[in-house]
């Protein structure tokens, strides 16, 4: 996000592209998730001080965030053993944001 921002204020322009590779490794404890969305949170907020995120916000974010979750759960035929997982996951996510 940082260098994202820097780029667009100087000018540059930066794309999404849904192909772009992006790896992932994240075999953290629960407490480690939500520390770590929380460091997010603190970055964005310092990135981006005009975003606010409410306690409402975090909610609808939440609930589209685990929806979203489990119907691709229950379209790979893994909801069952994602079922706890997703929405907790999901609030590790939301709740440094607001």
């Amino acid at each position: 996000m940082h260098l994202a921002k820097q780029a667009c204020n100087d000018s540059w322009r930066v794309f999404y592209t849904h192909d772009a590779l992006v790896l992932h490794y994240h075999h953290e404890t629960w407490r480690q998730i939500k520390r770590r969305f929380q460091r997010e949170a603190i970055a964005l907020r310092q990135i981006m001080p005009e975003l606010h995120v409410s306690f409402m916000d975090a909610v609808r974010y939440w609930m589209a965030g685990v929806l979203s979750d489990f119907g691709s759960a229950i379209s790979e035929k893994k909801f069952l053993r994602n079922l706890v997982s997703i929405p907790k996951y999901r609030f590790c996510q939301y709740y440094g944001a607001w």
